[in-house]
């Protein structure tokens, strides 16, 4: 999903907070659905691949807890330089970000 810096919220002080808003602006993007649906590549494909969930959900103590897992491609050109991973990694998307999620 393309990032447009001036897009992410003020309020997000801490990567906890970052890390959460991603997620869900991602698993949004990818389903344009809710909060609380796993995206798969592909219903027909044989051995659909996870590439994003995302959701609230309640914990044993009864907690509201956010959850956020990605698997987004690297590039296999990751290895063996001295840029950082993160930089290889690509988009799942190469949608804008959904309007619900601007500041």
């Amino acid at each position: 999903m393309l990032l447009d810096r001036t897009k992410i919220p003020s309020t997000i002080t801490t990567h906890e907070q970052l890390i959460a808003w991603a997620g869900l602006c991602i698993r949004f993007n990818v389903t344009g659905v809710g909060v609380t649906q796993t995206f798969v590549r592909s219903s027909q494909d044989p051995e659909p691949t996870r590439l994003c969930d995302a959701g609230i959900f309640k914990d044993a103590a009864g907690d509201d807890r956010i959850a956020v897992i990605i698997y987004p491609a690297i590039s296999p050109d990751w290895q063996g330089t001295a840029r950082k991973p993160w930089e290889f990694v690509l988009p799942l998307s190469v949608s804008a970000q959904a309007a619900m999620f601007n500041v």
